[in-house]
Protein backbone atom coordinates (compact mmCIF):
# COMPACT_ATOMS: atom_id res chain seq x y z
CA UNK A 1 0.00 0.00 0.00
CA UNK A 2 2.66 2.22 1.20
CA UNK A 3 4.67 1.34 -2.73
CA UNK A 4 1.21 2.01 -4.46
CA UNK A 5 1.32 5.81 -2.68
CA UNK A 6 4.58 6.65 -3.27
CA UNK A 7 4.33 5.46 -7.33
CA UNK A 8 1.37 7.34 -7.38
CA UNK A 9 3.00 11.11 -6.04
CA UNK A 10 6.06 9.88 -8.03
CA UNK A 11 3.82 9.88 -11.14
CA UNK A 12 1.89 12.68 -10.19
CA UNK A 13 4.62 15.33 -9.26
CA UNK A 14 6.44 13.71 -12.38
CA UNK A 15 3.54 15.14 -15.00
CA UNK A 16 3.15 18.22 -13.36
CA UNK A 17 7.07 18.62 -14.12
CA UNK A 18 7.08 18.13 -17.80
CA UNK A 19 8.12 21.01 -20.25
CA UNK A 20 5.71 23.27 -21.67
CA UNK A 21 4.51 22.62 -25.49
CA UNK A 22 6.01 25.14 -27.46
CA UNK A 23 3.56 25.92 -30.93
CA UNK A 24 5.36 25.52 -34.21
CA UNK A 25 8.04 27.92 -35.59
CA UNK A 26 6.45 29.47 -38.73
CA UNK A 27 7.97 32.32 -40.41
CA UNK A 28 5.85 33.06 -43.42
CA UNK A 29 7.60 32.22 -46.48
CA UNK A 30 5.01 32.54 -49.71
CA UNK A 31 5.59 29.02 -50.09
CA UNK A 32 1.73 28.72 -50.94
CA UNK A 33 1.79 31.76 -53.41
CA UNK A 34 2.40 32.00 -56.74
CA UNK A 35 5.40 33.13 -57.29
CA UNK A 36 7.01 36.31 -59.12
CA UNK A 37 8.36 35.61 -62.42
CA UNK A 38 11.54 37.58 -63.31
CA UNK A 39 12.60 37.75 -66.93
CA UNK A 40 16.00 36.44 -65.75
CA UNK A 41 17.75 32.96 -66.28
CA UNK A 42 18.80 32.56 -62.96
CA UNK A 43 18.32 33.42 -59.77
CA UNK A 44 21.38 33.83 -57.10
CA UNK A 45 21.80 34.45 -53.53
CA UNK A 46 24.67 35.53 -51.88
CA UNK A 47 24.50 35.26 -48.39
CA UNK A 48 27.27 37.76 -46.95
CA UNK A 49 26.42 37.39 -43.05
CA UNK A 50 28.65 36.78 -40.60
CA UNK A 51 28.32 34.05 -38.19
CA UNK A 52 28.09 34.73 -34.58
CA UNK A 53 28.16 32.14 -32.46
CA UNK A 54 28.48 34.57 -29.19
CA UNK A 55 26.39 37.09 -27.18
CA UNK A 56 25.04 38.98 -27.88
CA UNK A 57 24.21 37.63 -31.16
CA UNK A 58 21.32 34.81 -30.49
CA UNK A 59 20.57 33.58 -34.46
CA UNK A 60 22.61 30.32 -33.35
CA UNK A 61 19.55 29.83 -30.69
CA UNK A 62 16.91 30.25 -33.04
CA UNK A 63 14.26 27.66 -34.32
CA UNK A 64 14.94 29.42 -37.83
CA UNK A 65 17.80 32.39 -38.37
CA UNK A 66 16.99 35.54 -39.91
CA UNK A 67 19.09 34.81 -43.11
CA UNK A 68 17.48 31.40 -43.47
CA UNK A 69 14.25 33.05 -43.18
CA UNK A 70 15.28 35.43 -45.68
CA UNK A 71 16.71 32.83 -48.35
CA UNK A 72 14.11 30.65 -47.65
CA UNK A 73 11.69 33.82 -49.28
CA UNK A 74 13.86 34.14 -51.93
CA UNK A 75 13.71 30.54 -52.86
CA UNK A 76 9.66 30.78 -52.44
CA UNK A 77 8.86 34.44 -53.99
CA UNK A 78 10.64 34.49 -57.16
CA UNK A 79 11.40 31.95 -60.19
CA UNK A 80 13.72 32.57 -62.93
CA UNK A 81 11.64 32.45 -66.11
CA UNK A 82 13.47 33.32 -69.25
CA UNK A 83 15.92 30.49 -69.57
CA UNK A 84 17.62 31.81 -72.85
CA UNK A 85 17.94 35.03 -71.37
CA UNK A 86 21.60 36.70 -70.34
CA UNK A 87 20.18 38.40 -67.30
CA UNK A 88 20.29 37.40 -64.00
CA UNK A 89 18.63 38.03 -60.47
CA UNK A 90 21.59 38.56 -57.34
CA UNK A 91 20.03 38.52 -53.84
CA UNK A 92 23.23 39.80 -51.96
CA UNK A 93 22.40 39.04 -48.01
CA UNK A 94 24.23 41.81 -46.26
CA UNK A 95 22.79 41.86 -43.07
CA UNK A 96 20.49 39.39 -40.91
CA UNK A 97 21.00 39.46 -37.47
CA UNK A 98 19.50 39.38 -34.15
CA UNK A 99 21.00 40.43 -30.97
CA UNK A 100 19.72 40.41 -27.22
CA UNK A 101 20.93 43.40 -24.86
CA UNK A 102 19.97 43.73 -21.11
CA UNK A 103 17.99 46.92 -20.14
CA UNK A 104 18.04 47.89 -16.81
CA UNK A 105 14.92 49.41 -15.97
CA UNK A 106 16.44 51.93 -12.95
CA UNK A 107 14.20 50.89 -10.63
CA UNK A 108 14.23 48.13 -7.93
CA UNK A 109 10.78 47.26 -8.16
CA UNK A 110 10.72 47.31 -11.90
CA UNK A 111 12.10 43.78 -13.75
CA UNK A 112 14.82 44.51 -16.06
CA UNK A 113 14.21 43.85 -19.68
CA UNK A 114 15.75 41.83 -22.73
CA UNK A 115 15.58 44.22 -25.81
CA UNK A 116 15.84 42.18 -29.01
CA UNK A 117 16.87 43.91 -32.13
CA UNK A 118 16.50 42.31 -35.85
CA UNK A 119 18.59 44.32 -38.08
CA UNK A 120 18.62 43.12 -42.01
CA UNK A 121 19.83 44.78 -45.07
CA UNK A 122 19.28 43.23 -48.89
CA UNK A 123 20.48 44.00 -52.20
CA UNK A 124 19.19 42.86 -55.27
CA UNK A 125 21.27 43.01 -58.61
CA UNK A 126 19.81 42.36 -62.14
CA UNK A 127 23.03 41.63 -64.38
CA UNK A 128 22.98 41.23 -67.95
CA UNK A 129 26.19 39.70 -69.42
CA UNK A 130 27.81 40.51 -65.60
CA UNK A 131 26.57 44.45 -65.91
CA UNK A 132 24.69 45.80 -63.55
CA UNK A 133 21.15 47.17 -65.22
CA UNK A 134 18.97 47.91 -62.35
CA UNK A 135 19.20 47.34 -58.17
CA UNK A 136 16.85 47.53 -55.31
CA UNK A 137 18.08 47.70 -51.55
CA UNK A 138 16.12 47.33 -48.59
CA UNK A 139 17.13 47.78 -45.00
CA UNK A 140 15.71 48.07 -41.83
CA UNK A 141 15.24 46.83 -38.25
CA UNK A 142 12.77 45.50 -35.73
CA UNK A 143 13.09 45.83 -31.75
CA UNK A 144 10.66 44.03 -29.29
CA UNK A 145 11.44 43.84 -25.09
CA UNK A 146 10.65 41.34 -22.88
CA UNK A 147 10.86 40.95 -19.25
CA UNK A 148 14.24 39.67 -18.62
CA UNK A 149 13.65 36.83 -15.52
CA UNK A 150 9.84 36.25 -16.46
CA UNK A 151 9.50 35.46 -20.04
CA UNK A 152 9.67 32.02 -21.17
CA UNK A 153 11.22 30.04 -23.87
CA UNK A 154 7.98 30.24 -25.68
CA UNK A 155 7.24 34.24 -25.18
CA UNK A 156 10.75 34.66 -26.24
CA UNK A 157 10.16 32.56 -30.03
CA UNK A 158 7.15 34.63 -30.58
CA UNK A 159 8.67 37.79 -30.50
CA UNK A 160 11.62 36.05 -32.18
CA UNK A 161 8.60 34.95 -35.15
CA UNK A 162 6.78 38.07 -34.93
CA UNK A 163 9.91 40.29 -35.44
CA UNK A 164 11.10 37.36 -38.26
CA UNK A 165 7.66 37.65 -39.97
CA UNK A 166 7.16 41.64 -40.19
CA UNK A 167 10.66 41.53 -41.67
CA UNK A 168 9.71 39.48 -44.19
CA UNK A 169 6.36 41.38 -45.06
CA UNK A 170 8.34 44.47 -45.34
CA UNK A 171 11.20 43.14 -47.55
CA UNK A 172 8.85 41.79 -49.72
CA UNK A 173 6.58 44.92 -49.96
CA UNK A 174 9.27 46.61 -50.71
CA UNK A 175 11.17 44.49 -53.37
CA UNK A 176 7.97 43.96 -54.74
CA UNK A 177 6.90 47.50 -55.39
CA UNK A 178 9.97 48.76 -56.61
CA UNK A 179 10.76 45.86 -59.31
CA UNK A 180 12.00 47.44 -62.58
CA UNK A 181 9.40 46.68 -65.07
CA UNK A 182 11.57 44.92 -67.82
CA UNK A 183 12.72 42.45 -65.17
CA UNK A 184 9.20 41.25 -64.22
CA UNK A 185 6.79 38.87 -66.01
CA UNK A 186 3.76 38.95 -63.64
CA UNK A 187 2.56 40.94 -60.58
CA UNK A 188 4.42 44.18 -61.29
CA UNK A 189 3.04 46.92 -59.26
Amino acid sequence: MRFLAITILSVFFLTACQAPVLKPFTVKNYHDEAPIQLRVSEIQIDNQMTVYSELPHIEKRMPVSPATALQDWIRNRFVAANPTSHDVARFVIREASMVQKTKPSGSWFVLDNTVYTLTYKIDVLYLRNGRQIASQSVAGWEKQGLPKKSSSLAEKEAVWQKMLNTMIQKTNDKIISDLPHEICLNECP
